[in-house]
């Protein structure tokens, strides 16, 4: 396994702990006081103990057409914080959050660099030509900051 991916399984195993520390912290520091205020606000006692909401995300995915051969695989943490009371009629009813999303482990899987016929046209006649297209696996962070 490639040091970079170990490193990238590092980081994501030490954001998870410090998220599951933080959840934990937060359920132990309540008290029964502050469990005991009513609102009229349904989730009102949970928003005032746990505004955040921390949670892992694995995805992936599969090219399709010419990319079939291609696959993806990012794995991170989502970290949001409602900001408002429940607003909206019926179904538009909800919540504004602010969220951001982090992945330090986003890898895309393709073929081997390989030589590869290409069509195309110039001046309106048909050509031909060989070229070379790169590949392999190709691994990388992202930050989604403001979702």
């Amino acid at each position: 396994m490639p040091f970079r991916t170990l490193v990238s399984f590092a980081l994501f195993g030490a954001v998870l702990t410090a998220a599951a520390a933080a959840q934990t912290g937060n359920q132990a520091s309540r008290g029964a006081g502050q469990a005991s205020t009513q609102t009229n606000v349904p989730n009102a006692n949970i928003l005032n103990t746990d505004p955040w909401e921390i949670g892992p995300i694995l995805q992936g995915g599969f090219g399709v057409g010419e990319r079939a051969s291609f696959h993806f695989l990012s794995a991170g943490v989502h970290l949001g914080k409602v900001l408002t009371d429940p607003a909206g009629p019926g179904l538009l009813r909800g919540q504004f959050e602010y969220a951001a999303e982090i992945y330090p482990y986003w890898q895309a899987f393709t073929p081997a660099p390989h030589l590869q016929t290409v069509h195309f046209r110039v001046n309106g006649q048909p050509q031909t030509a060989i070229v070379p297209y790169g590949g392999g696996t190709f691994t990388g962070a992202s930050i989604t900051p403001i979702i």
